[in-house]
């Protein structure tokens, strides 16, 4: 990469990943490419079939499905990409309006989508994980959690996932996939960690 794109990437709300012989890399409302040769940092919002912009503001982390699609956190949208035909796909999967994805994981071959949403009601978050078999025109489950959810991390097959405590005061926890629940591992202060 070069020294231009490797600063801009240290910066938050930025991801990468390695695809069908390429650096592919969000920032800002688009997706980058990086073929070794020559970068285009435009690339997502000009050249594949379906170009378009991604969503201002708002995370956008990428995996690489074992499916061998690129997977693209987009607010309420998994944006996906297939290297195979070129095409980008903006709404792969649709979420609830007011949700925001905050990670994305492959595992299982299942992706999991971290994502926030408000609730008016009283102003709280409310985490959830959905999982997608990548094809189907909806999710197969959502587990829920009382507060907001952060990044996840896959080990050994299993889905590790950082969420926020509501019921204690800047408490935060550590915890796993078990099922359709999330058993808790450790509790510990600080801030919590994000999908970068």
């Amino acid at each position: 990469l070069s020294l231009r794109r490797q600063r801009q990437m240290c910066i938050r709300d930025r991801d990468v990943a390695y695809y069908q012989s390429a650096i592919y890399y969000t920032y800002d409302d688009d997706i980058g490419k990086d073929t070794g040769a020559s970068f285009d940092d435009d690339w997502g919002s000009t050249v594949p079939t379906g170009a378009t912009n991604l969503q201002s503001g708002v995370p956008h982390p990428l995996e690489v499905g074992g499916d061998d699609i690129l997977y693209i956190g987009n607010k309420n949208y998994v944006t996906t990409y297939d290297g195979t035909t070129d095409t980008l796909t903006e709404k792969g999967l649709d979420l609830p309006n007011n949700a925001e994805i905050q990670d994305i994981k492959w595992n299982s071959n299942r992706l999991w989508i971290a994502a926030n949403q408000p609730d008016v009601a009283d102003s709280r978050v409310i985490g959830s994980i959905y999982v997608w078999d990548g094809v189907s025109p909806s999710w197969e489950d959502e587990i829920r959690i009382a507060g907001r959810i952060g990044g996840m991390y896959v080990k050994n097959g299993i889905t590790f996932v950082f969420y926020q405590d509501p019921s204690s005061t800047g408490g935060y926890k550590l915890g796993y996939i078990n099922g359709t629940q999330i058993s808790e591992l450790a509790s510990f202060t600080g801030s919590l960690p994000q999908y970068y």
